[in-house]
C-alpha cells in the first residue's frame, strides 16, 4: 500500500505527512504481531506487544499463586508421608497404602485419553477449567464433613482417607489437559521452569506451617475428627487456589482459514493415537521423542520407595504419630529447596539438565536411606529426598512441554499422562509385592535405584530443544552460586 502511495503525486504537505505514516504504519504492524515464538496450544490473534508482556506478567503471577496455594492445600492431606502412614495405622492393607502418593496421579492422568480430542477443539479453555477445578476441590471440603460428622469407625476410616485424592483426581483428570493447554499459552516458554519451581516454593514454604499444623491437630484431636481438621484446612486453601484462576487472562483464539491444506489435516480432527504416530514418526527427533518416554517410564520408579518411606523411619525409629508433622515439615523445607534450585537450573539450561540432575540426586538420597539410626539424621534425608523429587518433577514438566508438539497438543499431553498413569500402576503394584513378600525397605531402594539410573540412560538420548550442551557438574555449581548470588 505504501509503495503505491509514493506513485502519487501529493501535495508539499503531503510528502512531509507521508513519512511519518509510513514509521506509524510499520510500527502498528509490528505492535500487532505476537513476541516470541508462537505459543503451544490456543492460537492466538494478533495483540499488541506491551498490552500482552502486561498479560504475561499477570498470568506468570496469577499462576504462581495458583500452584501455591494448591500445593499448600496439599501439605495437610500430605498423600507422600501422611496419608500411607495413616492408612496402615487405621488397619489399611499395604497394598492401599502403596499407591497413595500416586493415587490422584492416576486419577489426574488417566482421564485424559478420554476427551483429549474434545479439549482439542475448545476455543476457550478458562471457563471449562473453572468449572473442573471447582469439582476437583470440593471433593476435600465433602471428605471433611464426613469424617468430622459421619461417625466413621473401623474399615470405613481408611477407605474414606483413600477416596479423597482419588476423586479429586479422576475429576480434575477431566480438565487436566486443558489447564495444561491453558498454561502454556498463558506462561512464556522462557519462564514456565521458574514458574513451576516457585509455585511450589510458596506451598514449600507455608507446608513448614501446614507440618507444624498436623503435629498440633492430631495431637490434640486424634481419630476421624482431626482427620477431617485437616480435609478442611486443605479445601479452604484449594478454593484459594481456584479463586486465582479468575485472574488468568486467556489468549483470544485466532480465526482459523476457511479452506485447509489437504496434505496436513488438522490436528483438532485426529485421534490421540494418530497424534501420537505423526509425533513419533521418523525424523530428526525421533529418537529424542522415544528416550524421553523411556525415561519418563522410568523415572517413576521413584514411587516405589515413597509409601514407605515415612512409615520406615517411624517404626526404625520408635517414634511417636506426632513424628509425621516433623517430617512434613522437613519434607516442605527440601521441597523449598529443591525449587530454588529447579529455578536456577531450568530458566538457564532447560528442562533436560534439570531432569538429569534430579534423578541423579534421587538415587542418592534413596541409596542413604536406609542407614539413617539418628531421628536428625533421618529428617536431613528427608528433606533431600524431597528436594531431589522436586527438582526431577520440574525437570520433567518442563522438557514434557518444550518436546510438545504445534498441533494436538491436548492428544499428545494425553498420550504422555497414559505413560505415566500405566507407570505408576505398574510400580505400585510391585511396591506392594516387595514390601509384602521381603517386608523391609532396602529391598524397594534398590530396585528404584536401578531404575532411576536405566531412566538417566534413556534421557542421556535426548537432545536439548534448547541446545544446551553443558558440562553437569559445572552446571550444578553455577546454578547453585546463582540461587545464593
Amino acid at each position: 500500500m505504501i509503495s503505491r502511495l509514493d506513485t502519487w503525486d501529493f501535495a508539499p504537505s503531503a510528502r512531509l505527512v507521508l513519512p511519518r505514516l509510513r514509521r506509524g504504519f510499520v510500527l502498528s504492524h509490528l505492535c500487532s504481531r505476537r513476541s516470541g515464538e508462537k505459543e503451544l496450544g490456543v492460537e492466538t490473534a494478533p495483540r499488541p506487544i506491551l498490552t500482552q508482556a502486561a498479560d504475561d506478567r499477570c498470568n506468570y503471577w496469577a499462576y504462581l499463586f495458583e500452584g501455591g496455594f494448591f500445593v499448600f492445600g496439599m501439605g495437610f492431606v500430605n498423600m507422600q508421608s501422611l496419608l500411607p502412614a495413616l492408612i496402615l495405622e487405621e488397619g489399611g492393607p499395604s497394598w492401599v497404602a502403596a499407591y497413595m502418593p500416586t493415587i490422584m496421579v492416576i486419577g489426574l492422568f488417566g482421564i485424559p485419553m478420554l476427551n483429549a480430542g474434545w479439549v482439542d477443539r475448545l476455543k476457550q479453555l478458562k471457563p471449562f477449567v473453572k468449572l473442573t477445578g471447582f469439582f476437583q476441590r470440593v471433593v476435600y471440603l465433602v471428605i471433611g464433613v464426613v469424617l468430622v460428622w459421619g461417625g466413621l469407625t473401623g474399615s470405613a476410616v481408611w477407605i474414606t482417607l483413600a477416596a479423597a485424592p482419588l476423586l479429586s483426581g479422576i475429576l480434575g483428570g477431566v480438565g487436566f489437559a486443558a489447564w495444561q493447554r491453558l498454561y502454556m499459552n498463558s506462561v512464556p516458554a522462557t519462564k514456565r521452569a521458574s514458574n513451576l519451581a516457585f509455585r511450589f516454593l510458596i506451598g514449600g514454604i507455608t507446608g513448614i506451617v501446614a507440618g507444624a499444623l498436623i503435629k498440633w491437630i492430631l495431637g490434640h484431636y486424634p481419630g476421624t475428627t482431626g482427620y477431617g481438621l485437616l480435609h478442611f484446612c486443605a479445601a479452604f486453601l484449594f478454593f484459594a487456589s481456584w479463586a486465582m484462576l479468575f485472574v488468568v487472562k486467556e489468549k483470544p483464539p485466532e480465526v482459523e482459514p476457511e479452506q485447509e491444506s489437504v496434505a496436513e489435516p488438522s490436528a483438532l480432527k485426529e485421534g490421540v493415537w494418530t497424534v501420537l504416530k505423526r509425533y513419533f514418526a521418523p525424523g530428526p527427533l525421533r529418537r529424542s521423542r522415544r528416550c524421553f518416554v523411556g525415561a519418563l517410564f522410568f523415572m517413576h520408579a521413584f514411587s516405589l520407595v515413597v509409601p514407605f518411606y515415612a512409615v520406615t523411619l517411624l517404626t526404625r525409629l520408635d517414634q511417636p504419630k506426632s513424628f509425621l508433622g516433623i517430617l512434613a515439615m522437613w519434607q516442605m523445607g527440601g521441597q523449598s529447596a529443591g525449587n530454588l534450585l529447579a529455578a536456577a537450573v531450568g530458566d538457564r539450561w532447560g528442562g533436560r539438565a534439570t531432569f538429569g540432575f534430579g534423578l541423579i540426586a534421587v538415587c542418592v538420597t534413596v541409596a542413604v536411606a536406609p542407614f539413617m539410626t539418628d531421628p536428625l539424621h533421618a529428617q536431613i534425608a528427608y528433606a533431600a529426598f524431597a528436594m531431589s523429587m522436586m527438582v526431577m518433577f520440574i525437570g520433567k514438566d518442563t522438557l514434557l512441554m518444550e518436546l510438545s508438539p504445534e498441533k494436538g497438543q491436548s492428544s499428545y499431553l494425553a498420550g504422555m499422562a497414559m505413560i505415566t498413569m500405566i507407570s505408576l500402576l505398574l510400580y505400585g503394584g510391585i511396591a506392594q509385592l516387595l514390601w509384602s513378600s521381603l517386608g523391609g525397605f532396602n529391598s524397594l531402594a534398590t530396585v528404584a535405584i536401578v531404575l532411576c539410573v536405566i531412566a538417566f540412560g534413556f534421557l542421556s538420548f535426548v537432545e536439548d530443544p534448547r541446545g544446551a550442551r553443558i558440562n553437569p557438574l559445572l552446571a550444578i555449581r553455577r546454578g547453585i552460586l546463582r540461587v545464593f548470588r
